[in-house]
């Protein structure tokens, strides 16, 4: 490095002290000294070579600062911004370049939001310069991930202004040096950075492979984890500004999630990991704790708020590694082996990442191991994790083999018990096997017997029917011709003792037809096929169509599933229902509502619910016996028998009827359909 400097003359010590009384704070700010380029190697930090100003108002222009006093000399070789209350920052630089190579001027922070170089000559500006996140990648002079201004080539000084703005804090070194320098440096920094990423994505493939092969969540956290604290040393390295988002500066923000993202995920990696919740209590409720924080810090990236999302990190990041470690040692000490290498791991990182930080805050040296130290932190901490886990997997199959041993052991006992069991039974079943032939004989003899009476019972019922429906087929007939002959000399109680005896015929006709019904219910079924109830809910509509359009009924039907049986008892089962509510319901309209659920056994429960006139807590129990009618027939006309067969085709299917009622309010019935349910 060729770097001329030039210094004040020497003076008598007179004219020096009274220099130094009148004139020691103007001598502060207006002192700059002069780099001159003389090599074609030349590549050096200048940061005490320049002059600062703050410019917290923002407010300065260009124009405002030529003739300013206010710069005064950098103590430093970095800049450290945004830690007080002022983000823009103006730096002069005098540079004088007299070799033939190019020269460039760089501000190694890639998160610099605007910085704009302006070339001054004798006063005048004669180059504008402008670069930074708010502008696109591309539109660099030169294609580096720091921002990176020429300087002009110069017989004599030219003096360099540069507005810098930030977002936060951040520490800017400047580098001046010609083309040559840069490139080399740039080959070191991209054969570093390459083998960074390959070491990382060695790690990823490896331990997603691992998690698509045993599904455990532990290794898709860790691959998470990993990817997000990589992503981050990405980002501050202006990588994914350059190949993720290099013409859409304003989602670059969107790389800041990673900081809360991979604290996130690394204190959920660290409870599954190490079984916080069943080992450590206390320390899993404090990782849950920093996880909120994570999640906080999260939020206040997505909502821009980087001031907050800064200031969450600097409190999770020596909570998380004191949490962590603790949490490690804790679980070393009770001996778990796959914790030391857990620990291992984080100290790793957190003595890479305090190294990082420390030379960004200027407290250590600008050199290749503080500049790359976040690099090896996680490289190794990488290494150092994926035998952790490695060795979890380990010793996770050896647990598995040692129970699968116990288990051959305690099956071989169990055989052996069961052979000694099985001679002690066999005796014994030859013993019974006899008494099981007798009774099976009688039981086929008691079935056929059983058989016989149903087959007699159900003749007699069709008989009965026939021989009970035509004398009173004949009753009605002629006393309607009786009626009919002799209408016009019929008086009133005439007319009314003939509509008595009609109508009692008529519902004898009927009470005949539901008993017939009653004990075909079950007899003679067809094989049961795949039934739409929507469908059977339709047709019980249809057949109830009168009563309720004469009501003005509505019925409200959700959409019902697909069961094994037969339509026509689904139908009946439905339309008894819905004309009990439609028929004993005084509300204007009736409304009935028909729905089903899914039971926590995986069972279907219909349930059909109306605004009628409900019925007593004392009658509730006994509705479903045939028969039992609460009203008279001049109220409410019926046979009594239409819960009861609601009930005898529930059974029919294996399953339950019951009902839920108050008086004035309506009832609602439900039921289940077991041995009809298809399987989902």
């Amino acid at each position: 490095m060729n770097c001329h400097l030039h210094n004040p003359k020497h003076v008598s010590m007179r004219s020096f002290i009274l220099f130094f009384l009148f004139f020691t704070q103007t001598f502060l700010i207006f002192a700059q000294s002069l780099v001159s380029i003389h090599s074609d190697d030349t590549l050096f930090l200048a940061g005490p070579l320049g002059a600062v100003k703050p410019d917290a108002p923002r407010a300065l222009k260009i124009n405002n600062v030529l003739n300013d006093s206010g710069f005064y000399r950098s103590a430093s070789e970095r800049l450290l911004a945004g830690g007080d209350s002022s983000e823009c920052y103006w730096l002069k630089f005098k540079i004088q370049n007299t070799t033939e190579e190019k020269a460039f001027l760089e501000l190694m922070f890639p998160l610099i939001d605007t910085a704009i170089m302006y070339t001054v000559d004798s006063g005048r500006i004669i180059q504008k310069q402008e670069g930074g996140g708010n502008y696109p990648f591309y539109s660099r002079a030169f294609n580096a991930n720091n921002i990176v201004f020429a300087l002009n080539k110069s017989q004599h000084p030219l003096t360099y202004y540069i507005n810098v703005k930030v977002r936060g804090f951040c520490s800017i070194k400047t580098r001046i040096g010609t083309y040559k320098a840069f490139i080399r440096e740039y080959h070191h920094d991209d054969l570093i950075q390459g083998v960074f990423t390959g070491v990382i994505l060695v790690f990823l493939f490896y331990n997603f492979f691992i998690f698509f092969q045993l599904k455990d969540s532990v290794y898709l956290l860790y691959c998470l984890y990993l990817f997000c604290i990589s992503g981050y040393v990405f980002r501050h390295g202006g990588f994914i500004f350059q190949f993720v988002f290099p013409s859409t500066p304003q989602y670059n923000e969107l790389a800041m999630l990673l900081t809360g993202l991979g604290g996130a995920f690394g204190a959920l990696f660290t409870m599954k990991f190490l079984g916080t919740r069943e080992h450590l209590p206390y320390i899993h409720r404090a990782l849950q704790a920093l996880f909120a924080i994570y999640c906080l810090d999260i939020i206040a990236s997505i909502f821009g708020y980087a001031a907050i999302s800064i200031a969450l990190s600097r409190i999770t990041m020596p909570m998380g590694t004191i949490t962590v470690v603790s949490a490690a040692v804790t679980m070393w000490r009770r001996g778990n082996p796959t914790a030391k290498f857990y620990l291992l791991g984080w100290v790793t990182l957190t003595l890479g990442l305090f190294t990082y930080l420390l030379e960004d805050m200027g407290v250590l040296p600008y050199n290749n191991v503080t500049a790359y130290a976040l690099h090896l932190g996680i490289g190794l901490e990488a290494t150092i994790l994926s035998f952790a886990v490695a060795n979890r997997f380990s010793l996770m199959k050896k647990d598995k083999e040692a129970a699968l041993q116990g288990m051959y052991d305690a099956l071989a006992e169990n055989k052996k018990l069961l052979d000694e069991r099985n001679k002690a039974l066999e005796a014994s079943v030859e013993e019974r096997t006899y008494e099981l032939n007798a009774s099976t004989l009688k039981l086929q003899e008691y079935a056929q017997q059983l058989e016989k009476s149903n087959r007699e019972l159900t003749e007699f019922a069709h008989i009965a029917s026939h021989d009970l429906k035509a004398p009173i087929r004949g009753i009605v007939s002629f006393a309607q011709l009786f009626e009919r002959k002799n209408k016009t000399t019929f008086d009133d109680i005439d007319r009314e003792y003939f509509t008595y005896i009609k109508t009692n015929a008529q519902q004898s006709v009927r009470l005949i037809d539901d008993l017939l019904n009653y004990s075909k219910i079950d007899k003679n079924l067809t094989t049961p096929v795949k039934v739409d109830l929507n469908e059977c809910i339709l047709v019980a509509k249809m057949n109830l169509r009168e009563n309720i359009e004469n009501k003005n009924g509505q019925i409200q039907c959700e959409n019902l599933p697909t069961m094994l049986g037969h339509s026509l008892l689904f139908t009946q089962l439905f339309q008894n229902l819905i004309g009990n509510g439609i028929k004993y319901n005084k509300s204007c309209p009736p409304v009935i509502h028909i729905t089903v659920n899914l039971s926590e056994s995986k069972e279907y429960v219909f349930s059909v619910k109306d605004n009628g006139i409900g019925i007593a807590p004392q009658y509730q129990s006994k509705v479903f016996n045939m028969f039992l009618r609460l009203h008279g027939q001049s109220e409410y006309d019926g046979t009594g028998i239409g819960l009861a067969f609601c009930k005898r085709i529930v059974d029919t299917y294996g399953g339950q009827i019951w009902l839920e009622s108050e008086v004035g309010v309506g009832s609602t019935f439900y039921f289940t359909l077991p041995k009809a349910q298809i399987e989902q």
